[in-house]
Parts: structure tokens; sequence; C-alpha cells
């Protein structure tokens, strides 16, 4: 049966590729009689869902993906959502790849390198499970997609460097916990560092490092060969003598990296699961080091805004779940925290305190449990934000034994108006009489407006509607 699942996963790699980007994508599938297997001796059988030219995946095997490949004009950002769908109701057996079935059916958009032609690959499954319980298949769907032009990224394979940029002067390594500006004087360096700051100029300082976040995990993902130099300002190196009252300040990100989803508008920050810190060289060799520029405000504003983006993400790594079983010694990048079982209910408004909420605005709302839940019984989560109440599907149920899925995982996502100065977010875990059952919450985040108010010494922020706008103003209050 392996070979049965890797031939597909190189069918969703290497076929069906398309000469042109296409503004729309319509097709009609054509849906076959299922298959049922059985991957190993002691496992349970396993009915395969099966469409003409479908593809499938590792993680959950059951489920057909429709994927096609389309060559890019050059390097793009290409969004896609559905213009239409046409949908019947199927009968299905709950399975644990169940836990990817919702009440939406998300689009997979990834910009693949293949030589030196770039290619959009458009992925989903068509299949959904709605809130009532009722499995649904796509039979026919039409996807519409836009392109914007990107600069292409730093090209790494093919152009090595094959002498690193710490291979020759004084190197000194530091670390940072948060994304900011960050300031290091002249005690920081001397005392912390260990350099001999009296006797060096200043202009000869050099900062490299390569960000924050996750280090990309895929060979194919375009990343800097070698580390990158960071513009800095010195204030008081113009004499060529670093003194007391000197000191470097310098953009760093942390161990957690900001990312922005353009489909749904959203800002994230996922916990960094390797490391609590990042890392920064302070190098100093012959020449002048890189200096932040000045630059002059554009005239001719064409938006202004004294509200941003904001948000906020509630996440503690507590539990690793197959730590917690029997059969089990711990694996998985996946972190769970707060525990659900004889609680069943958690209000988190403490952890959301927002100062200078636009009450008016509409707030986005993602929360992702797990749940273990036996078999015959029925478990899921209610989030209840600002009066606004959102249910996930229940969990998939599951055995005792060593074959047998631990837990699964569930998700809510939706969108409500907070009508309040605080967002206030309840949790409720509903598991029945049953004993046996209990759940996690992994993390919840909520995307909302809110007032441009500097609060602490510095600060963030964003707007998505300055996209597309060619110069904006923030009015700071």
């Amino acid at each position: 049966m392996k070979n049965l699942w890797t031939t597909a996963i190189g069918i969703l790699a290497f076929a069906t590729t398309f000469a042109n980007p296409p503004a729309t994508i319509s097709k009609t599938l054509t849906w076959q009689k299922e298959t049922t297997v059985q991957l190993a001796e002691d496992s349970e059988p396993l009915t395969i869902w099966r469409f003409k030219d479908a593809v499938y995946n590792e993680q959950h095997p059951s489920l057909p993906y429709f994927s096609q490949r389309y060559k890019l004009d050059s390097y793009s950002q290409v969004s896609a959502v559905f213009a239409g769908a046409e949908f019947e109701p199927f009968e299905k057996k709950a399975t644990p790849d169940d836990a990817v079935l919702s009440g939406g059916i998300p689009i997979i958009i990834s910009v693949e390198k293949d030589r030196q032609d770039y290619f959009v690959r458009v992925s989903f499954i068509p299949m959904r499970k709605t809130t009532g319980g009722q499995y649904e298949r796509m039979l026919s769907f039409e996807i519409r997609l836009s392109y914007t032009a990107l600069p292409e990224p730093v090209t790494v394979r093919g152009g090595h460097t094959f002498t690193s940029v710490l291979s020759d002067g004084d190197i000194y390594k530091f670390a940072v916990t948060e994304t900011g500006v960050h300031k290091l004087d002249f005690d920081f360096l001397k005392i912390q560092l260990g350099i001999p700051v009296e006797s060096i100029d200043p202009r000869t300082i050099k900062i490299y490092g390569n960000g924050g976040g996750i280090l990309p995990e895929l060979i194919a993902v375009e990343r800097a060969d070698d580390l990158v130099e960071n513009a800095i300002e010195i204030v008081g190196e113009d004499d060529g003598n670093f003194s007391s009252g000197d000191y470097i300040l310098f953009y760093a990100e942390g161990p957690e990296k900001y990312y922005y989803d353009p489909d749904k508008q959203t800002f994230s920050k996922p916990k960094n699961f390797y490391d609590t810190r990042n890392y920064y060289f302070l190098k100093i060799s012959a020449g002048n080091g890189l200096r932040i520029q000045d630059q002059a405000s554009l005239p001719g504003s064409t938006y202004t805004t004294n509200t941003f983006n904001d948000f906020i993400r509630y996440e503690k790594d507590v539990s690793n779940l197959l730590h917690e079983w029997t059969y089990g010694e711990g694996s998985g990048q996946q972190w769970f925290g707060d525990y659900y079982k004889a609680t069943t209910s958690r209000t988190y408004d403490d952890e959301f305190q927002v100062n200078g909420l636009v009450a008016t605005a509409p707030a986005k709302l993602t929360a992702v449990f797990a749940g273990r839940i036996e078999n015959g019984s029925s478990g899921r989560y209610t989030i209840t934000a600002n009066g606004t109440t959102f249910t996930s599907n229940n969990f998939s149920p599951t055995g005792g034994g060593s074959t047998d899925s631990f837990a699964s995982v569930q998700s809510i996502s939706g969108e409500f108006v907070p009508n309040d100065s605080q967002l206030k977010i309840e949790l409720n875990f509903t598991k029945g009489n049953n004993a046996f059952n209990e759940g996690w919450l992994d993390y919840i985040e909520v995307n909302f407006r809110r007032q441009l108010l500097l609060l602490g010494s510095q600060m963030a922020f964003r707007d998505v509607n300055t996209i597309g706008q060619p110069v904006s103003t923030f009015q700071l209050g």
C-alpha cells in the first residue's frame, strides 16, 4: 500500500501542468466509485474517495485533491476565490481524516520554481461537512484567480556564497526575544559582549541577521545563502570613537514573525516551536558598515487613517498530546495549552484587553482545538465573542487501541462586530456526561481595528486599506 501513496504524491507534484496562467478555472468533476483498502494488517479498512484525475496526500489519504499547475509569466503573488460551485450530498462514514473538512473549502495556493520558471499550483479537497454533519461533494466549480507581479526572491541556489561574512573580522553573537527597534549601548557592548569599545572605530561596526520566524522546512523555498547585513544607526559615531553616551539602534525580529494572509486579510504570529530567541551577529572589520538613510515623506496622500489593523493571539505550549498517550513518548510539532475535562468553560477577557478598540469595525476570530472523544459519544467546542457564538464540528471519535488516533483537531473561523470597548471571549467544551472525553485549546486569535494611539515607547502598526494606495497618511493620536 505504501507504493499507492508514493505514486499519488508523484502525481500531485508533476502532473497537470498548463502553459499559461488562467483568469478563471472552470471544471466538472466526474466522481467514481469509492475503493476500500487496508494499509496494515492490524488497521481498519480505509475507504478512498475518488474522482477522475484526483490526487492524494499521505496526511489524510482517504480524501481526494483537485490539483493543477500553471506556468506563471514571472514570480507573482497569486490569490484565488470560488466564483461558484455546485454540490451534492453523499453518505460517508466519519474518519480521522474528516478533521480537515469544514463548512468551507479552502483553496491551497503555492508558487513553485522549476529550473528557471515559476508555476502556481491550485489545490483543494472538493468535499465539505456542514455544521449539521452532512457530507457534500463538489460537482462543478469556477475559481477566479488574480496575480500580482513581485520582485524575484533572493537567489540562493546556483549562486552559492563560498566565503561567509563571518570568515573575517571580530564576531560577537547576541540574541533578541522581541520584534522591534533595539538599543545596544556602551555598557552592553563592553560588559555583555566583551567588546573593547574604547579602541574601535564605530563606523566599522556591522550587524548581520536574516530576520525571525521559523526557518523554511521545504528545500524549494528561497532563502538567503549567507547572513544579510542589516542597516543600523550609531548615534555618536561621527567622531570615530565609541564614547559612553553612544549607542546602536537597529530593527530586529524576534523568534516569532508576523504573517499576512491576503485572502482572509488577517495577520497572524504563530509560535516558534524551535527557539524562544533569534540571533544576530555584530562584526567589526575593515570598511564602513551599512547605515539607515533618511527618506523624505511623499506628498499627495491618497488615504488617511487614524485606525489600524491589530490582532491578539492567545497560545500556551503546555502539552504534547502523544506524550500523554500510553502508547506514545511524545512527537510532532503541535503543542496545546488549556485543558478541558473537569473544567468545561473559561473566559479570556483578560487575555484580549485592547486599548482603543473600534467597536463598530468587524473583527475576525480563529481558534483551533483538539478533542479526544470516545466512540459512541460526541464532543465539540463553542466560542462566544461579544455575544456572537461560533460552534465547531464534532470531533472524530476514537478508541483506546494502539492503532487508533489519540485525538482529532477542529477549528473555528468567523466574523463578529464587538459593539463594545473591549473584546469578550468565552470558550465552552461540550462533552456530555462521558468521563473519557477531554479537550485542549491550541490557540485563539482575533484580528480587529484599533485607534492609532501610541502606547509605550514604540509600537508597530499596519493597515490593509493602504494596499493599492500610492501614498498613505497615518494620524497618530
